[in-house]
């Protein structure tokens, strides 16, 4: 789990400025999820101080390093004004400046929850950014597509990796490790044109989290249509029995894919 609590006071916008100064300062991508509970009917005592205190939370998901994610994090909301944790079933436990800071910001002695994985559902108003660097100058951070992700390969051709960029060759096509020391990403480059353009429907859950049939990536929506951020494959999340709040962007991927393959044939990359 990586995360940034933020101080109320911090203006949710500056979110997107800092999706927009990683992208812009490193190499590797992410998700960035803003969560928060304005508006929602919760009942546990735990959640209504968190809505009541005006809580935010920035899920991160991305192999961006600690010290990379904390000093943007300082240069656009300033040294004191969130909490950055890190935490995993290894050795990874982080919390800067301290637990004690949710305390001395929000005014209450329940939220020590939010510096812990979460084990049921909470139903946040998600916004997402991505931090895709690489992606089309005109595309902003609420885009949806890594161009990365969605390159072909042939086995034995020089292909960069999505992640840090370092240039390698792989004898297999369907999938690749980068050499890369310090990155290790795993790729799936697609066979070709149509494969990468493709389209999958996926079941969602009532929290909107659905699983990339390609990788078996468990993906979460808030758009229709999401990039898997493991295997590139375009997802559609569907449901017959939960009422899923997704905005429809069908129409802005569809322009944006063509406009990426416009160069390109439809025969193998």
């Amino acid at each position: 789990m990586k995360r940034i609590v933020l101080a109320p006071a911090i203006d949710p916008g500056l979110v997107r400025s800092y999706a927009q100064v990683l992208r812009d300062s490193q190499k590797r991508f992410a998700t960035l999820l803003l969560l928060d509970l304005a508006g929602r009917q919760v009942r546990k005592p735990s959640l209504k101080h968190a809505q009541s205190a005006n809580v935010r939370v920035m899920e991160i998901d991305s192999l961006i390093q600690a010290d990379v994610l904390r000093n943007a994090a300082v240069a656009v909301f300033g040294e004191t004004n969130f909490l950055y944790r890190e935490v995993d079933d290894e050795d990874v436990d982080v919390c800067v400046p301290d637990a004690a800071w949710l305390g001395r910001t929000f005014k209450t002695d329940d939220l020590a929850w939010l510096l812990e994985p979460e084990e049921d559902p909470i139903p946040w108003n998600r916004t997402c950014f991505y931090v895709f660097p690489g992606n089309p100058a005109a595309w902003d951070v609420t885009v949806p597509i890594h161009a990365g992700l969605m390159t072909g390969a042939r086995p034995g051709e020089p292909r960069a990796c999505p992640s840090c960029g370092t240039t390698y060759t792989s004898k297999r096509q369907d999938m690749c490790q980068c050499p890369n020391r310090g990155c290790g990403f795993v790729a799936h480059p697609f066979a070709s044109v149509p494969e990468a353009k493709s389209t999958v429907q996926v079941p969602l859950d009532a929290f909107a989290w659905g699983r990339c049939p390609r990788c078996r990536r468990a993906v979460g929506f808030v758009n229709q249509l999401e990039q898997c951020s493991r295997c590139g494959q375009l997802l559609r999340g569907t449901s017959n029995r939960h009422a899923l709040e997704l905005t429809d962007n069908s129409k802005q991927i569809a322009r944006l894919v063509s406009d990426l393959f416009s160069d390109e044939t439809d025969g193998e990359p």
